[in-house]
């Protein structure tokens, strides 16, 4: 099966796990990471090419193991009540905090050194950082989400960051030093939905009101106390905010220095960091972890992609021996002929030619990827270096995107058959994915449904169709002109012929003193990347056409597409900012952190298991509404057309107050479901009406691809069949169970290997951290 079995000479160890036991494996990992790593502050950031690295130097109470259950980790115990609103952990004594050098931090408290060990308080410490508004987390949401009193804290620092500062807070309200507490309790009672008086702002100032419990007389015993019933809060454990930070660390190195090097930053996880520059990562075995013996390789380097390289860049590096694991990409044609089509060119992705590529359908959990829309964007961040539109472009496509159809237009105007040949091109439809949850992500024990199916009902209800039908039209891999998700040229044209008759309207009534102009320009943010570029260019002329109904080429005239008047697009236009405007991968994140696109595509990974870790995201509150142009603005003015009469989008409360504004109708539905705790199935069916709205009314997006999904074709020496596995938070990133062989694993052997797991995995026992 392996070639290199044999004796130890010293070099490698033998394996002795329950794969592949007694074969040699190396001691050091070499891999490639395409993003460098930015920051190890778990407390700020959410940036999976971030996590990815502090998943493997820092535990928290829990993580998953490798059949995807949770278990303890630096917790010791875990019980809660029975309404699941108050859980309570103890963690492991003696966990040291170390340094990146491995030695046991230990700083001068009252002129006395004393040793750090994780307890209650580095949690609570963690929670108090994420949530006080001045030190701007990402992640703050989550805790906010689950914990009682952490809105209120989170809003009231940010109340006082807004007066400190002169800028208005999340509402849009702007607060002066003559504010008084009884106005601050009202603005956060108004904000929360929680009563707050006067008398109570001392105590939410003090983060006395945050369910978070430590207790004087246990240091390792932390209590957390939920707004609601919430039985999946576990799973939010496993995530970057809930990761331990010392407060004696903190104290002495300051917030803004923490997570900037090695040298400020403490581990208690596998791995310490060796070395962080401009070009790797060194991760280095911790001896002192808890769980040691689970990790099976001394040294890990992670060699930062360079900037255009080219796509046999890995590929020569593996055949050196100098890295441990690479995909086969089609644009490496040599390597794509040595390894898949093989010297008579008759092999495919799914039958490779060579005997060590391992070829796989997966069908996993991994990133949403998807187009979404900027639907407010920001003129005051605009810069014409860096932008192919105007400012007044930018005010004319916000005007545009008021009306539901100009935003169908620009999301379904893209044919996805056309999109995906350009990026994927071998098996292009293979990733496609039509949902924003994924399938095999939760599922309702009770009933032993699968989220996704009350998706594909909520849909056949909405369109009248069978559940059958609905399933077949959202399948993965679908991409058929069916009319919902993805349409024809004809289809496209009364989609664009529908959006000419409302912004008529518009322009008739509401919009006379400022009315749409054509063309409506959208900016697609592209890359540095020049041949991904030009394939951009490809898809995007596709739909430009497609919503125009002309051409601009000569050469692409046909009978069904002439030339458009003065070879411009009269009507619609997403137009694409690429290497003259994006210089470097630098460049490419900076104008998505500022939000300078109209279209974009952004992914999203599940940080918890339940559906609202995908649908929060897109409410006028979510986790990726600053991105959507929806961030705290949810009467956003919106229009749909009835009848041929324009009509204000809205939703009437059922406190019986109809709210206006284009997410009225989504914030209303995502919170329904929300607060639906005492039946699983009714849960699911109201997020799954919430998903089907996301997709075919409010239409801030359209997904295109699951990166966990479709066929893979990568060489490797690595056996990954021990380490944690989840479909949300960081376990899945945590490099602990991994084995590195001396020699490449053959597709046969993998293929074994994999029923093996499979096998273990269907015969595990079912047990609960709770047991």
């Amino acid at each position: 099966l392996l070639a290199g079995c044999g004796k130890d000479d010293g070099n490698y160890q033998k394996v002795t796990g329950p794969y592949l036991t007694g074969e040699l494996a190396k001691y050091h990992y070499n891999g490639f990471v395409e993003i460098p790593l930015a920051t190890l502050n778990s407390v700020k950031d959410q940036t999976g090419s971030n996590s990815q690295h502090i998943a493997n130097f820092v535990d928290g109470l829990l993580e998953n193991d490798e059949f995807g259950a949770l278990k303890l980790a630096l917790a010791d115990s875990a019980s809660k009540t029975p309404d699941s609103k108050e859980f309570t952990f103890t963690i492991k004594p003696g966990i040291k905090w170390l340094t990146n050098t491995g030695e046991h931090y230990s700083p001068l408290i009252k002129g006395v050194s004393t040793p750090q060990f994780v307890t209650a308080d580095d949690f609570k410490n963690s929670l108090e950082l994420n949530l006080d508004a001045k030190n701007e987390s990402q992640t703050s949401y989550i805790p906010s989400v689950f914990i009682e009193g952490a809105l209120e804290y989170n809003y009231y620092t940010e109340i006082i960051q807004s007066i400190k500062s002169g800028k208005p807070d999340r509402t849009g309200r702007f607060w002066s030093t003559s504010t008084t507490p009884a106005e601050v309790a009202e603005a956060i009672s108004a904000y929360t939905g929680v009563e707050v008086l006067e008398t109570d702002i001392d105590a939410v100032k003090n983060f006395q009101r945050v369910g978070i419990r430590t207790f004087e007389d246990d240091p390792l015993k932390i209590q957390f106390r939920l707004v609601e019933s919430m039985p999946f809060f576990p799973t939010a454990l496993t995530y970057t905010c809930f990761l331990p930070v010392n407060r004696q660390f903190i104290k002495q190195i300051g917030f803004s220095n923490f997570g900037t090097s090695a040298e400020t930053f403490l581990f208690n996880g596998a791995f310490l960091l060796e070395q962080w520059d401009a070009n790797k990562v060194v991760y280095r075995k911790n001896p002192e972890y808890w769980d040691v013996k689970n990790v099976h390789v001394d040294t890990m380097t992670y060699n930062n992609y360079p900037d255009n390289a080219d796509p046999n860049h890995i590929r020569l590096l593996f055949e050196k021996g100098e890295v441990d694991a690479f995909g086969i990409s089609e644009n490496d044609t040599e390597g794509w002929a040595k390894y898949i089509l093989g010297p008579d060119g008759t092999g495919t992705k799914q039958n490779p030619y060579h005997d060590d590529v391992y070829s796989r359908y997966v069908d996993s959990i991994d990133f949403n990827f998807h187009f979404m829309l900027n639907i407010e964007r920001d003129i005051t961040g605009w810069n014409q270096r860096h932008s192919v539109v105007t400012q007044n472009d930018i005010l004319n496509w916000n005007r545009s995107t008021q009306l539901s159809s100009v935003r169908q237009l620009f999301l379904k105007g893209i044919d996805q058959k056309t999109y995906n040949v350009q990026r994927f091109t071998s098996d292009a439809d293979s990733s496609q994915t039509q949902t924003f949850t994924m399938r095999g992500f939760v599922v309702d024990d009770v009933n032993r449904r699968d989220y996704i199916e009350y998706v594909y009902e909520a849909f056949a209800d909405k369109f009248g169709l069978t559940y059958q039908q609905a399933s077949d039209i959202l399948a993965p891999g679908q991409t058929d002109y069916n009319g919902y998700t993805n349409l024809d040229f004809d289809q496209v044209q009364d989609l664009a012929a529908q959006a000419l008759e409302d912004i008529q309207l518009y322009n008739s009534t509401v919009g006379v003193a400022n009315p749409i102009t054509f063309p409506i320009k959208s900016e697609y943010l592209s890359t540095n990347d020049a041949t991904y570029y030009k394939k951009d260019q490809i898809w995007v002329r596709d739909a430009n056409e497609r919503m125009n109904g002309c051409t601009i080429h000569d050469r692409l005239v046909t009978d069904e597409l002439p030339l458009c008047q003065n070879k411009q697009y009269p009507y619609f236009e997403i137009v694409v900012a690429g290497p003259d405007q994006i210089a470097s991968s630098s460049d490419y994140i900076k104008l998505s952190d500022a939000h300078q696109y109209g279209i974009h595509i952004m992914g999203w990974a599940p940080d918890y298991g339940d559906p609202l870790t995908y649908l929060n995201c897109y409410t006028s509150k979510g986790e990726m509404s600053a991105y959507s142009g929806t961030l705290n603005h949810p009467d956003r003015v919106g229009y749909h057309n009835v009848d041929g009469v324009l009509v204000a989008d809205s939703q009437m409360g059922d406190d019986g107050v109809e709210r206006f504004g284009v997410t009225a109708k989504y914030d209303y539905l995502v919170n329904k479901a929300k607060n639906e705790h005492s039946d699983t199935a009714v849960r699911y069916e109201l997020f799954a009406e919430a998903e089907v709205h996301l997709l075919t009314d409010l239409c801030l997006i359209r997904s295109i691809y699951n990166q966990g999904q479709g066929w893979f074709v990568s060489v490797s020496r690595l056996i990954g069949y021990e380490t944690p596995n989840a479909s949300y938070g960081l376990s899945s990133n945590k490099m602990k169970g991994v084995w590195v062989l001396k020699e490449t694993v053959n597709a046969a052997t993998r293929r074994s290997l994999k029923q093996q797991y499979d096998t273990a995995k269907a015969n595990a026992p079912r047990t609960s951290i709770f047991d």
